[in-house]
């Protein structure tokens, strides 16, 4: 499982993250992926471009921008970005601390 430290110190190489949302199923179990706002754009696009495939716990995580722009209105377009393959244990709290 992975702790907010492990994972905030993974996504802040990329920048700063100003919020971080895990998706959950109807039973309240993470469906293994996130939503994370960075400050700017260029700090999203950085995070995809190196931190692809990174290992989190043994699970390659995956980004991309992400796609749904009614979700969230952020201050700043193509700053959000799609976390997946995160452990189902990831709490919206672990990521974000």
């Amino acid at each position: 499982q992975a702790t907010p430290d492990d994972v905030h110190a993974i996504l802040s190489q990329a920048g700063k993250v100003t919020s971080v949302n895990i998706l959950k199923e109807m039973n309240g179990r993470s469906k293994g992926c996130a939503i994370v706002q960075f400050v700017s754009a260029a700090a999203a696009t950085r995070a995809i471009n190196t931190l692809g495939d990174t290992e989190l716990h043994g699970r390659l995580i995956w980004l991309r921008e992400d796609r749904e722009p009614d979700a969230y209105v952020g201050p700043t377009p193509g700053s959000r970005v799609f976390v997946g393959n995160l452990s189902w244990q990831t709490s919206w709290q672990s990521l974000k601390d």
